[in-house]
């Protein structure tokens, strides 16, 4: 591991003063990269209302790396926990202990911030290495499904009771039972952040708070995945009708297909819905340590 003492590099809080080097890195490393310094203000924006944080590392005024993170509190089994958003290093920054000094960084903050747990999901064999070199272990698989929609009937009995938006946290009373990949708080403040701003595709986010009979529950579509949340320890049952709910409304919209993330448990439940049909599918991986 390289010292502190050791590094070329600097890793400090960002501030908007830094969304012009920030998009630099990524415009260097990725060329087709859509980042602006404009789309990177407006991220610093979702991230102020999922109350999470940005770190850089610097060399002089330059930007090689770069990491979001947002703290979460949710009910059990999520529970307490910081969650890595988006990791990225600069591609001619790499092999110099960048990324892993980010990431001790967010789980030094979070600890200090009295969180439990630290985590992330990898997206290829190399961060899933980084996060391994740091204390992670892989605690969860789960299934990132598309799914086609061709005539989902409606589920009776479901009752409107609220239209949601920015300022509703629905996390932190009920389950995230279907859609959870980072904490909850980050789509669900993308995609109404951007709703408000009229980013193209946003105008068809919608959350509504739904109960059937004694069930309570949040349906969620942030442009591309459909999120259910419901009552600590509700019924299968229950999930799987504001899921056929959430589908059907999706489809009312003139939309063909939905993303979801689901626990292996309840895969079965989502391809049971009427009209719902499995087009790709692959495994994602949760891995996580104690703070």
């Amino acid at each position: 591991m390289t010292t502190r003492a050791a590094r070329p590099f600097e890793v400090r809080q960002a501030t908007r003063k830094d969304a012009e080097t920030i998009a630099k890195m990524f415009q260097e490393s990725w060329p087709i990269a859509w980042e602006t310094a404009e789309k990177v203000r407006m991220q610093f924006d979702i991230l102020d209302l999922a109350q999470g944080q940005v770190l850089v590392a610097a060399i002089g005024d330059k930007v090689v790396g770069h990491c979001e993170f947002i703290p979460s509190m949710e009910p059990p089994p999520y529970g307490n926990y910081g969650c890595v958003e988006a990791l990225e290093v600069h591609r001619g920054y790499r092999r110099m202990g960048i990324g892993t000094a980010l990431v001790e960084q967010a789980m030094d903050i979070c600890r200090k911030a009295g969180l439990e747990r630290f985590e992330t999901v990898p997206e290829d064999e190399r961060s899933e290495a980084l996060y391994a070199k740091v204390g992670m272990r892989t605690i969860e698989r789960f299934l990132s499904l598309s799914l086609a929609l061709r005539e989902v009937p409606p589920v009776d009995g479901v009752v409107v009771k609220d239209e949601l938006g920015t300022k509703e946290r629905p996390w932190e009373t009920m389950h995230h039972a279907i859609g959870h990949m980072f904490c909850a708080s980050y789509p669900w403040s993308s995609a109404f952040h951007r709703k408000v701003a009229g980013s193209e595709g946003y105008e068809k986010v919608f959350a509504q708070h739904i109960a059937r009979g004694e069930a309570e529950g949040v349906v969620f579509f942030d442009r591309a995945h459909l999120h259910i949340f419901v009552k600590p320890q509700e019924t299968e049952e229950a999930v799987k009708a504001f899921f056929q709910y959430g589908a059907f409304q999706v489809l009312k919209q003139k939309r063909a297909s939905i993303y979801v993330n689901v626990p292996f448990a309840l895969a079965d439940t989502v391809r049971a819905v009427p009209g719902v049909f499995q087009s790709e599918g692959h495994f994602l991986y949760r891995m996580s340590t104690d703070l």
